[in-house]
């Protein structure tokens, strides 16, 4: 799977869990089974949030700061209606698991 979709899915599922606020930190934990490197999620969050105009925020704890990315709900969405490519793979993903399903129907598998 690539690292933009990891990215995509990782965000995705922490909106679920109702975190909207979003960390690097946060990111590279639920990504955590995947094989996609530190580096790899690192860019694909920056590419991501500037894909989808998502807010930074930055907050003061102790002596450090922390960076969060504030991502719209419906981030694919967003995703989807700024890029054809996005659009195109979505399709293919889609048209994936209506074959995949017919597949099994027709062969006898039970769903």
């Amino acid at each position: 799977m690539a690292a933009q979709e990891v990215v995509l899915r990782a965000v995705e599922g922490l909106h679920r869990q109702g975190v909207l606020r979003v960390t690097l930190g946060d990111l590279l934990l639920h990504c955590e089974g995947s094989k996609v490197s530190a580096s790899q999620v690192r860019e694909e969050v920056y590419l991501l949030a500037e894909s989808v105009s998502a807010a930074l925020e930055v907050s003061k704890s102790g002596a450090e700061f922390e960076v969060a990315f504030v991502f719209p709900r419906r981030c694919r969405g967003v995703l989807l209606r700024r890029s054809s490519a996005a659009r195109f793979r979505n399709a293919v993903r889609r048209s994936q698991l209506i074959a995949f399903s017919v597949f099994r129907i027709v062969f006898g598998g039970e769903r």
